[in-house]
């Protein structure tokens, strides 16, 4: 599954990716040195480019061996050029800065290219590669690392590309020293990183690991790919403190970054045979900002360390959208890691932890981790989603599953909850369909002790939810389909699927206040109705219409010249609207909603339409008929056709016989005007003269009666002495 994940749209994504990489192509060397271990410096070799670049590249060959040194790049006017640096073939060229160097590779310069080099800090206050506002400077294949803190830094930088490189940063292993990233952008934009693998340093300890990349300070447009993004894990805790596995990716207040086909991994939380376990990290964590993104990827919380003498270390999630707004998380995996053990166990990570606003979920996979398993007290599994504060969140297609609680290891210790599938906790006016929750298992008790209590497929508090088609499972026995946390608020769920025997109560409403209201409309499955809920205040509606019991309200019409707007109120329980010619019964469209358009009309002409509904039971009476007259044509009184066939009109154009349109009209004609139909061949297909009302009608067919082609027709119009030649498609 993951493998699918990763791989699936890579053509297109990586066509597009070479848009905004910038390209270094075949370079064109107006000048060149080359730079040889021992004599020749790559400074030495850089230097020769000169303060402005000639009519062409500077290029630079390092030869295999080690350069101690560090090289600056700045302060030259590349004239449109660039300064390529690059490993000669097959040489195996390493930069090792020295320990008071700021960088091996300090670039404050636009279009320099480093290609085939291995750069290797090792002091916590140096980077392997710092730029600083550089723009347009490309990598590749470069594997920069700094065995004591963050590997690159980007300051300030943008529209720079990586591309096959790998990013690792390091860490002390000193007493509260945070391991360094392997990326840290600051107020940089539009970076580019490809087939790369960026790993966040070991913290020491009570610190955290590093990030497999840090964005901060506003750093918006960052784009990742097919790349490994991996945080480091967290040092040991101390007694009364607490510190995390490094995140795979950060994102701290910017906008509109994306991850795209990646993995993205929180690093472990760290173990501690003497005290409490560290917290994983997460997969993912979004720090306010708007509009960022994730696509074909696995997101994979880090799991908590072990505590020796008191907790085990909570899960990391796989995604944490804190605050913000706009999200949007599609065709990926997302999964808590596993609280660490101990004496206490530590809590299962959410799969997607949610508090900001508006985000969007499509076709995404959920799993919240696994609770850890504890000697004296163990604790619940992960949430698949838990939606705290916030709001307006759209989520489709997906499933989400609670994970295990944790198992009692010793004959004092019950099991831990299960997860739940979905929370929903002071995050208002969300909406849910086509999705499958899954109530995680209790976790085993230790000796004769029983499981612990399942979760619920679904957990609600008072805040408003809209779901529908939902699927409510569960993975083990007396699990609950909805629970309801307290409130008075009025819930109505429609098309609700109870399949799994597994759920012994449907739904949970003994905490909601007398004076409550829930309506389950159209609920499904062998768990559904009365039978299997817990409902002490009668407040739960189970409503299972055979069809929309009552017909929708008379079609009420604005008029154009050529169209009509029908609107009409909705009928109950209705999932479509069919819309038929009053006069005949012909119909006209299906729709979802209780609006329609008609177009094709005549001007200056009533018409008349009533109106259907249906659901999955049936459907109901017809509707009282509305009627419209269109409005005259522009220079027209009404019913009085033109004078010329200059302001032909052609509706619909393309004519779409797949989606139910049988005919196309030629409108605003004079009385009797002759329409003249060929081919792109020149063989004349029809031959149509327009009725009093100016309009002719075309159903598709040649002079034979069979069905025209897929293609362009010309339309030759004459009337009233007067010629116009228009075109017109048929699709099929």
């Amino acid at each position: 599954m993951m493998n699918r994940l990763c791989a699936g749209g890579r053509t297109a994504l990586v066509a597009a990716l070479l848009i905004q990489i910038p390209s270094v192509g075949r370079a064109v060397c107006a000048s060149s040195a080359t730079a040889a271990a021992g004599s020749a410096s790559i400074q030495s070799a850089v230097d020769a480019a000169g303060p402005i670049l000639a009519a062409g590249d500077h290029c630079v060959t390092v030869e295999a061996g080690t350069y101690a040194e560090s090289v600056s790049i700045g302060g030259i006017d590349v004239n449109g050029f660039r300064i390529i640096v690059s490993a000669a073939p097959g040489a195996a060229a390493t930069v090792r800065p020295p320990a008071a160097a700021a960088a091996g590779f300090f670039i404050a310069n636009a279009n320099v290219s480093l290609n085939g080099l291995r750069i290797e800090a090792s002091a916590p206050s140096q980077y392997a590669l710092l730029l600083s506002a550089a723009s347009g400077c490309a990598f590749s294949d470069v594997a920069a690392s700094n065995s004591a803190g963050t590997a690159v830094y980007l300051d300030g930088a943008s529209n720079n590309s990586f591309t096959a490189c790998a990013l690792a940063g390091g860490g002390t292993g000193l007493d509260g020293a945070a391991g360094g990233h392997a990326l840290r952008v600051r107020a940089g934009s539009g970076n580019v990183f490809a087939r790369s693998v960026l790993t966040g340093g070991v913290g020491g300890l009570g610190a955290d690991g590093g990030a497999g990349a840090r964005l901060e300070a506003v750093s918006d447009r960052n784009a990742f790919s097919l790349s490994t993004l991996r945080g480091g894990t967290a040092g040991k805790r101390p007694s009364g403190a607490n510190n995390f596995g490094g995140h795979g990716l950060y994102i701290g207040g910017g906008s509109n970054n994306s991850a795209d086909s990646c993995f993205l991994i929180g690093g472990l939380g760290g173990r501690c045979a003497g005290g409490g376990g560290s917290s994983g990290g997460h997969g993912l964590f979004v720090d306010g900002g708007a509009s960022n993104a994730v696509a074909r990827s696995t997101v994979t919380g880090g799991d908590g360390g072990y505590g020796g003498a008191v907790f085990g270390g909570p899960g990391g999630y796989g995604a944490q959208l804190s605050g913000g707004s706009g999200a949007r998380i599609s065709d990926s995996a997302l999964a808590g890691g596993a609280g660490g053990d101990g004496p206490v166990g530590g809590l299962g990570g959410d799969g997607l932890a949610d508090s900001g606003s508006a985000l969007t979920l499509e076709r995404g996979r959920l799993q919240g981790g696994r609770g850890g398993a504890g000697e004296f007290f163990t604790r619940s599994g992960g949430r698949g989603l838990a939606l705290v504060g916030g709001g307006s969140n759209l989520v489709s297609d997906s499933g989400m599953a609670g994970g295990a609680g944790g198992r009692g290891l010793s004959t004092a210790a019950a099991g831990g909850y299960g997860g739940h599938g979905l929370l929903v906790s002071s995050s208002r006016d969300n909406s849910l369909s086509r999705c499958a929750m899954t109530a995680g298992a209790g976790g085993i008790g230790g000796g004769s002790l029983g499981p612990g209590a399942p979760g619920a497929a679904i957990n609600l508090d008072s805040d408003p939810l809209s779901l529908s088609a939902a699927a409510l499972r569960a993975s083990a026995e007396n699990s609950t389909g909805i629970q309801f946390s307290g409130g008075r608020q009025s819930w109505s769920f429609t098309g609700v699927d109870f399949p799994d025997a597994n759920v012994a109560i449907s739904v949970d409403a003994s905490r909601l206040d007398p004076g409550a209201a829930v309506s389950m409309v159209d609920a499904t499955g062998s768990r559904a109705g009365p039978a299997y809920e817990r409902d002490p205040y009668g407040v739960v509606d189970w409503i299972n219409p055979s069809a929309p019991p009552g017909r929708p309200g008379r079609p009420v019409g604005t008029a154009a010249a050529w169209s009509i707007d029908w609107t009409w109120s909705a009928a109950a329980y209705a999932a479509s609207y069919k819309v038929y010619n009053a006069s005949n019964l012909a119909p006209l469209g299906t729709v979802t909603e209780p609006a329609y358009r008609q177009f094709g009309l005549s001007s200056g002409t009533v018409y008349g339409v009533v109106v259907q509904a249906f659901n999955s039971h049936g459907s109901s009476p017809l509707s009282e008929s509305g009627t419209a007259r269109t409005q005259a044509a522009p220079g027209q009184s009404s019913g009085d056709p033109p004078d010329t066939v200059d302001g032909i009109r052609i509706f619909p154009n393309p004519l779409r016989p797949a989606l139910g349109q049988t005919a196309m009209r030629f409108q605003n004609l004079p009385a009797g005007a002759r329409l003249r139909i060929y081919a792109l061949s020149g063989e004349l297909v029809r031959d149509l003269s327009a009725e009093a009302g100016g309009t002719a009608v075309w159903d598709g067919t040649d002079k034979a009666g069979n069905r025209a082609a897929s293609g362009v027709y010309f339309i030759y119009a004459q009337g009233n002495g007067t010629k116009k030649t228009v075109r017109a498609a048929v699709q099929r």
